[in-house]
């Protein structure tokens, strides 16, 4: 009887240390589980701030390209509006520097 209670007794005794080394891996499998979960969540996170740059960058530059053509746009409607006010006064510096040059050929 005595042998078989040591028996028992070793059984039960390894059973535990298995047990508590078996709980010991299962802790320690979680544990790099929640920490692979953790980079992966930081991951995510990285690549949606990375993705809401790089949209806003996008946007900047439409933004600007937009930009710089309506002021191209503004800028040649000026000129041409400032040309058509101007033309009279145009022509008639143009008609007065060909007769001038008329007279001094005359002259010669």
């Amino acid at each position: 009887k005595q042998w078989y209670q040591r028996r028992v007794h070793r059984r039960y005794s390894s059973d535990s240390s298995d047990s508590d080394s078996s709980r010991e891996r299962r802790r320690m499998r979680r544990k790099e589980k929640e920490k692979v979960s953790e980079v992966e969540r930081l991951a995510e996170i990285e690549r949606r701030k990375t993705a809401g740059d790089r949209q806003k960058e996008i946007e900047a530059r439409t933004i600007e390209m937009e930009t710089n053509k309506r002021i191209e746009e503004l800028v040649a409607r000026r000129v041409e509006e400032e040309l058509e006010r101007r033309r009279d006064q145009i022509e008639e510096e143009v008609l007065r520097r060909v007769e001038e040059a008329k007279k001094i050929m005359e002259e010669q």
